[in-house]
């Protein structure tokens, strides 16, 4: 039997937590359990597989996430422009590390628009980029140097990371005050129901033990915050595009929409598939803080459960 381990919410820390049912598809292993904050509402796999486990995963030479054959440079290449372009229009210029960066696309386009560039990734495949530099490993083990970059980047990352407050902690040492975090996961109310069945076709999204943590708007803003983080605003990132054709137009036109409700609610109020937001640093990270100086007064840890005060901007 694998060893597990049970562990209090990420998000704010609170150790009084629920069985949450989750609903995974036949292929998937069926020995892992879910547990939802009662303080916060965040989903998590619990108990959770070993570091060594997950560390096992993402070091294989056989992901097929860093291959070119996984959404390649030409496909992705529409996305990761529109990205750049955003970044520069807040901070046009200084230097950038991806954390998660995989093959390197998105360094690439970023380094051929002015900023000097770095990135870290467990995985040990060689990118195709030499002009790309990348640390292979985990992130506190680069010691880059504190506040020595003006943005980070991390895509479908957070999820993975057996306790995300670590990396966000090492996010934060690294920026330098006032700097920028882009941060883009997948979005626990499309990851089920029938937002999952509409947007992607499948009846769960769960994927243990890829996936350990399941954000919404409401705990993706309350882990930030509680690492250092000051919202700025909420991103849209379109897919890339597929070899189906009738996707790419349904894909395309639902995003069209997407960017009409985001422009005319001014970024308030727009459907988020997965959830992208930049954020910046305004204090160093102390996880020590009381959970109580984290949560609004009605979202303190209770011994009974008591129900969460949804997020505004939870679509």
């Amino acid at each position: 039997m694998k060893e597990r381990e049970l562990v209090n919410c990420s998000c704010c820390g609170s150790e009084d937590y629920a069985h949450y049912p989750v609903d995974l598809n036949p292929w998937l292993p069926q020995d892992y359990t879910y547990s939802k904050c009662r303080a916060c509402g965040f989903v998590y796999v619990n108990p959770r597989p070993t570091v060594e486990e997950v560390e096992e995963i993402y070091t294989a030479h056989t992901n097929p996430f860093d291959q070119e054959e996984y959404e390649g440079m030409e496909v992705e290449r529409p996305t990761l422009e529109r990205m750049v372009r955003r970044l520069k229009k807040v901070q046009p210029q200084g230097r950038l590390l991806d954390v998660g960066s995989g093959r390197g696309d998105f360094l690439k386009i970023a380094h051929d628009h002015g900023y000097e560039v770095q990135g870290s990734d467990l995985s040990t495949a060689e990118s195709p980029y030499p002009e790309v530099p990348i640390f292979q490993g985990f992130l506190k083990d680069a010691n880059f140097k504190s506040k020595s970059f003006d943005i980070i980047v991390t895509r479908n990352t957070l999820e993975h990371i057996f306790d995300p407050n670590e990396d966000l902690q090492e996010i934060n040492r690294l920026l330098k005050p006032g700097g920028l975090l882009y941060v883009k996961v997948p979005h626990r109310k499309y990851e089920e129901g029938w937002r999952c069945r509409a947007f992607f076709g499948f009846k769960s999204l769960y994927t243990p033990p890829v996936h350990l943590n399941h954000f919404d708007t409401f705990t993706l803003k309350r882990i930030l915050q509680r690492n250092g983080f000051e919202f700025v605003s909420w991103e849209s990132e379109k897919p890339s595009k597929s070899a189906n054709k009738v996707k790419n137009m349904i894909l395309s036109a639902g995003y069209g929409a997407i960017d009409i409700a985001k422009r005319v609610s001014f970024g308030h109020a727009f459907p988020k598939p997965v959830l992208c937001v930049l954020v910046r640093k305004v204090r160093e990270a102390h996880l020590n803080v009381a959970v109580e100086s984290i949560l609004e007064p009605t979202q303190q840890p209770a011994k009974t459960q008591r129900q969460r005060i949804e997020d505004p901007q939870t679509v």
